[in-house]
């Protein structure tokens, strides 16, 4: 009884890869205004921005989210992200790290934290 209890921890403590990127598409500069006068500034503000966050010079926040009853509550979580990201957000990933899985396996789901991390422009 032991070796199936074990074998069933381990099934759903390592096969429940929770995992979601959404990756979002970036506003226009204010270079990219309608009073701006080339085109070729806009393209250069876009290109920076980008250059800034594959160099790894972007603003990155992260917070946790609690869940209860295998996420199921609450069904909707509003957050207000215009003053942690004022030039807009690049990605959010919210994923289940080991201590999240860890709670959920100790709780039997009744208690699902997840991790969420906002990298900003």
């Amino acid at each position: 009884m032991y070796k199936f209890i074990k074998i069933i921890f381990l099934a759903t403590f390592f096969l429940s890869c929770q995992h979601a990127r959404v990756r979002f598409e970036m506003r226009s500069p204010k270079e990219c205004g309608k009073g701006s006068m080339l085109e070729s500034d806009c393209l250069y503000a876009k290109a920076s921005l980008i250059s800034k966050v594959r160099e790894g010079g972007t603003l990155s926040h992260k917070f946790k989210q609690h869940y209860y009853f295998w996420g199921i509550y609450p069904r909707k979580i509003e957050l207000d992200l215009s003053d942690v990201c004022p030039a807009g957000i690049y990605e959010l990933h919210r994923y289940a790290t080991f201590a999240d899985t860890f709670f959920e396996q100790l709780t039997l789901g009744i208690y699902s934290p997840r991790t969420t991390t906002l990298i900003c422009y």
